[in-house]
């Protein structure tokens, strides 16, 4: 059972995904919330039972409400109120105890797109927050096209304990690791997509960027390698980080492609490496660059980390990219920091030209 709930909420989740791959990306940006945003966002949050899909709408049973709106006083007299009271005048003219009334939290109407598959009697946590009109009496319902609607039933205690505690959550950290991977997916894209907007050539705050000497590698298989210079148009010395998890890259695009459809490629993949790990820097992570001087560095862009060289054929504009966020200060020890903080920012250089020939 363990099994087929994580397959068909992950199923649920590529669907989801998938209909959004056709409409352009301006158009379907999609917010990935933390833990905390999550609760906050969802107007219901329920542990409810699937039931059967008929016209693109399936109902779902709650089983545990753990967040719902407040039910508004309307005043209004129900069936079961004039039961009770019926109840209440048979017995002991009316002086006699009651049952209570019996609180049932009324089923869920989910509109789904053409793509989700939902399957009947599975149990589901789900996140609720696009209501859906509805005729007057119907019970309430919900569009669950963001792909953090539905989450694995195991999550319930995590969840129920967040929410007496939310403080619990405060730090940022994600209900799953696939929100967490998607949110570093669509930070990535968005980052790419300033990056390719950013002007070629400029100076930022004293520090220029150029490219020089592109080369296809002798093995033919559209590895390249390239040079860079960063330039200190500074009168006194600037430091910049050149440690470990430098980043340096590469924007190319076809000589008559516009620069919207350019690639991206990031030099130093650490997808794998603790990120607290690569924040960690030391001052031998830095070099200086005298005024008026500049730092060269050499770079390979191989096919085998960047496949897509391989498929490269003709003539190609290429300009480079470096960006830092380390300013080699470390707060509350000043023996393991820089003197003064190092540059920080991100800057392109000019295009220069490259012909691919494709792999041999």
């Amino acid at each position: 059972m363990r099994l087929k709930q994580f397959v068909w909420v992950g199923l649920a989740i590529c669907a989801c995904v998938r209909a959004a791959e056709g409409v352009p990306r301006d158009e379907r940006a999609v917010e990935i919330l933390n833990f905390s945003q999550l609760i906050d966002k969802a107007e219901r949050i329920v542990l409810a039972e699937i039931g059967e899909r008929k016209d693109g709408r399936v109902a779902i049973t709650p089983l545990e409400v753990l967040k719902a709106p407040a039910a508004p006083e309307t005043g209004r007299v129900t069936p079961e109120m004039i039961k009770l009271a019926e109840e209440l005048l048979k017995k002991e003219g009316g002086k006699g105890p009651a049952r209570k009334p019996v609180v049932k939290d009324e089923p869920i109407t989910l509109v789904l797109t053409p793509e989700q598959k939902l399957p009947a009697g599975e149990q589901a946590l789900f996140f609720l927050w696009e209501p859906e009109k509805v005729e007057e009496g119907a019970g309430p319902a919900y569009s669950v096209r963001h792909p953090q609607c539905m989450y694995d039933a195991e999550l319930t205690p995590q969840v129920r304990a967040a929410i007496l505690k939310p403080r619990s959550i405060s730090d940022g950290r994600f209900l799953r690791s696939w929100d967490q991977n998607a949110a570093q997916r669509l930070a990535r894209r968005k980052a790419d997509e300033d990056l390719k907007k950013l002007p070629l050539g400029e100076t930022v705050q004293g520090i220029a960027m150029s490219c020089v000497r592109p080369s296809l590698s002798l093995r033919g298989d559209g590895t390249f390698l390239i040079t860079t210079r960063l330039f200190n148009h500074f009168g006194k010395e600037l430091q910049v980080y050149d440690g470990p998890a430098s980043s340096y890259g590469a924007i190319l695009r076809a000589k008559d492609d516009p620069a919207e459809k350019a690639m991206i490629l990031r030099l130093g993949g650490f997808e794998g490496v603790d990120a607290s790990a690569l924040n960690i820097t030391s001052m031998l992570d830095f070099a200086g660059i005298a005024g008026g001087d500049y730092l060269p560095r050499e770079h390979t862009f191989d096919a085998k980390k960047f496949p897509i060289l391989k498929t490269l054929n003709g003539k190609y504009l290429v300009r480079t990219f470096y960006t830092n966020a380390h300013d080699g200060i470390v707060k509350g020890r000043p023996q393991d920091s820089l003197e003064s903080p190092a540059w920080t920012g991100t800057i392109v250089s000019k295009e220069v030209e490259l012909e691919f020939k494709g792999e041999k």
